[in-house]
């Protein structure tokens, strides 16, 4: 993977997580402070899947909270 391709991934992924945030404290009104702890959670589970099981991308989303694209 190129260098640029890397930063524009994590840069949405990062998106992501932002708006969701921006969802829950800025018009929800909520305070959520397990945000981190369910991207993590996601994140680690994906890469476990990946790793262990040898699976791609669409493949091991459900394992690491994303829905499957329709």
């Amino acid at each position: 993977m190129t260098y640029a391709l890397h930063l524009l991934v994590l840069l949405q992924i990062y998106f992501l997580v932002a708006a969701s945030l921006n969802l829950l404290i800025g018009y929800a009104g909520l305070l959520q402070v397990a945000h981190a702890a369910y991207y993590g959670v996601g994140a680690y589970a994906g890469t476990l899947v990946t790793m262990k099981l040898g699976v791609g991308f669409f493949r091991r989303s459900p394992a690491a909270g994303w829905p499957l694209p329709s």
